[in-house]
C-alpha cells in the first residue's frame, strides 16, 4: 500500500515494525522493581527525548498507565500502558536512559506493565517495535513475546499533507 502513495506523500524515513503478542493467560507472577508513576511526571517526556520511536506521551489520554524505574530520585527507564478498543493492553513509549542501557532496566518495565495489564484482566498483551531493533528484539522474546508481523509505516510528508486538510 505505502509504494501505491503518491512520490510527495512518501515518508523520507519509512520504518519495518514488527508486532509483538503474549497470551496474558499463559504468563506468569513477575517480579519487578519498577513502580507506577504519577501521569504527569515530568521525567517522563524529559527521558523519552532519548527515543526514536516513542509515539506516546505524557498527556495522551488513551494511557492506563506509566511504570519506571528510579534510582536515586532518577528515572531512568519507562514504558506506558493503552488500552485499545478491543480492550488489549498495548504497550508503548519503552525507553531507557542510554547510561543505564544493557541493565535489564527495560524488562523490569515491562514486567511491571504486564503485572498491571494482567491484573486488569485483558484479552491480549502486544507491543510494536522497529524490525532492526535486536536489543528490544531479545527483551521481549524473553518475556514470552511472540512475534506474529512485519509492516512498513512512515509518517507523511508534512508539506503533502498540509496540501490535502
Amino acid at each position: 500500500m505505502y509504494a501505491k502513495l503518491p512520490p510527495t506523500f512518501l515518508s523520507l524515513e519509512p520504518r519495518s515494525w514488527c508486532l509483538w503478542i503474549l497470551d496474558p493467560t499463559k504468563s506468569g507472577n513477575r517480579e519487578s522493581t519498577a513502580i507506577i508513576l504519577a501521569p504527569n511526571d515530568n521525567r517522563i517526556a524529559e527521558l523519552l527525548v532519548h527515543s526514536e520511536s516513542a509515539h506516546v506521551f505524557p498527556g495522551n489520554e488513551n494511557i492506563v498507565r506509566w511504570c519506571g524505574v528510579v534510582r536515586e530520585d532518577e528515572l531512568l527507564s519507562v514504558g506506558a500502558q493503552v488500552r485499545s478498543a478491543n480492550g488489549a493492553a498495548h504497550l508503548v513509549s519503552i525507553c531507557t536512559h542510554p547510561s543505564a542501557r544493557g541493565a535489564g532496566l527495560a524488562r523490569e518495565v515491562c514486567n511491571a506493565l504486564i503485572t498491571e495489564a494482567i491484573a486488569d484482566e485483558v484479552p491480549i498483551i502486544f507491543l510494536e517495535m522497529f524490525a532492526g531493533n535486536q536489543p528490544g528484539r531479545r527483551v521481549y522474546s524473553a518475556l514470552g513475546f511472540s512475534e506474529v508481523g512485519v509492516y512498513r509505516s512512515g509518517r507523511l510528508n508534512k508539506l503533502a499533507a498540509q496540501t490535502v486538510s
